[in-house]
Formats: C-alpha cells, sequence, structure tokens
C-alpha cells in the first residue's frame, strides 16, 4: 500500500510511519514536507494533499493532527468538531476532482491522539490505562519523553516508537485514539 503521509510535527512523522509500517507491513509512506508545522499547517494542506494522493495515485491518505482541547473522552471521536471539519475539507475536495480511472477511491485514515503522540509513547514505555495517559497534561508527557528543555524530538522519539510497538504485540487496551487509528488502517489495508 502507497501512503501520503501528513503530520502536525517531525516526532508525530516518526510515529506515524512506524504505526503503519506495523500495521500495514509493506507499506510505502511518504511523508508530505512541510514549511511550517502544526495544525494549521496541516488543515490549510488538506486540498493539496488530496489531490496529490488522488493524482499520484497514492492508495492511503494519512493526516495526523492532535485533537488538543476539542476533545472530550466522553463523546465519540465521530463527534469530534475538529475531525469533522477537516473530514469535511477532505470530502469538498474529493468532490472536485476528475476521474481518472482508479480502481478504488483514495483510503483516508485520520490519526488524531487526543492531545499527542506523547501520550502514546508513554503508555508503549509504561502501559497502564491509556485514557489516564491521554488526560496527563501535554507538558508533563514532553519532558519524561524528551527532558527540560526537550531536544531531540525526533531521535528520541524513535527511540521511544520501538517501546511503543512491542507494548502493542503484548497489551490488549491501548489508548482509545491509538486504537481508532489502528482499526482505520486494518480497514484501509483491505
Amino acid at each position: 500500500m502507497r501512503v501520503l503521509l501528513a503530520t502536525e510535527g517531525p516526532s508525530d512523522e516518526n510515529v506515524a510511519i512506524s504505526l503503519i509500517q506495523f500495521a500495514c507491513p509493506g507499506s510505502e509512506v511518504v511523508p508530505k514536507q512541510f514549511v511550517s508545522r502544526g495544525i494549521r499547517a496541516v488543515q490549510r494542506a488538506v486540498p493539496d494533499l488530496v489531490r496529490a494522493a488522488h493524482f499520484q495515485r497514492y492508495d492511503a491518505l494519512v493526516i495526523h493532527f492532535d485533537l488538543d482541547a476539542t476533545y472530550n473522552q466522553n463523546e465519540s471521536l465521530a463527534s469530534n468538531q475538529r475531525i469533522s471539519e477537516i473530514l469535511s475539507d477532505i470530502e469538498k475536495t474529493v468532490s472536485t476532482l476528475r476521474d481518472i480511472g482508479r480502481p478504488i477511491a483514495i483510503k483516508r485514515v485520520l490519526m488524531t491522539p487526543a492531545q499527542s503522540t506523547d501520550a502514546w509513547l508513554m503508555w508503549g514505555n509504561h502501559d497502564g490505562d491509556g485514557r489516564t495517559w491521554e488526560r496527563t497534561a501535554r507538558d508533563w508527557l514532553k519532558q519524561q519523553l524528551y527532558g527540560t528543555p526537550p531536544r531531540g524530538l525526533e531521535a528520541k522519539s524513535s527511540a521511544h516508537v520501538q517501546n511503543l510497538l512491542a507494548r502493542l504485540q503484548t497489551s490488549e487496551v491501548a489508548p482509545p485514539t491509538l486504537q481508532a487509528f489502528l482499526d482505520a488502517l486494518s480497514v484501509a489495508s483491505r
């Protein structure tokens, strides 16, 4: 499966690539390079990402963004406003694309951690209740993973993601947003 990937940041990119290749072995993941990072850069890029995935004949488009304060763990991910907005932008763009004879439409997968992929990495390092890790303060997670001040995020996230992949093979209960991403990848790979 050929995957076009867009993430908010470089450490998120490391985590995403590893998780995609874990869930969909043999996948070719091509990260989109951004001049700036963050949710606004991802939102602005959605139409271009959809067009690139369509016309360059990618099988799947994976877009990462953190839910931050928009996420209430008592609601379903499907009812989240930020997710709804991104999905709406994707569908608007898809509706404008000319037919190029694709046998199947681009599969669209959202990677939406509650606050950051740092909660997923901490769960990978320490197990425990995934919902609790997702509620843990982002700044504290970042300090635990990358130090104070945070340094070497890309290299350290690559090391931490190995623990995450190992934990996924031994634990039955992943953080809910991580499990949702893995489930969406499973559906996309069919």
